[in-house]
């Protein structure tokens, strides 16, 4: 997958303040090129879920995701008012 022009890319595993799991993309030079997760905190998950961005710019990181086993595939989506629907996914790295 290329993401902004870049296709040997790095996921890493974070935290929020908030204790939820984070993802974010870096280069594999260090460079960060963006978080695929969104924070939520009045969305009930799972501890070891995390929800994520996969419309827009995004389009496809679940499935990439998925490909290189840091997920599962998509377990339910939370839809939000404005009709965006985010895939929410059980870490399999954790």
């Amino acid at each position: 997958m290329t993401f902004q022009g870049e296709s040997d890319l790095v996921v890493l595993i974070g935290r929020y303040a908030n204790g939820r799991y984070a993802l974010r993309l870096i280069t594999s030079r260090g460079e960060p090129l963006a978080t695929v997760s969104v924070n939520m905190p009045d969305v009930a998950i799972a501890a070891d879920h995390v929800i994520l961005q996969d419309s827009g710019d995004f389009e496809g990181m679940v499935n990439w995701l998925v490909g290189r086993g840091v997920i599962t595939h998509p377990l339910y989506v939370v839809l939000t008012d404005d009709g965006t629907r985010y895939p929410v996914c059980a870490l399999k790295s954790v």
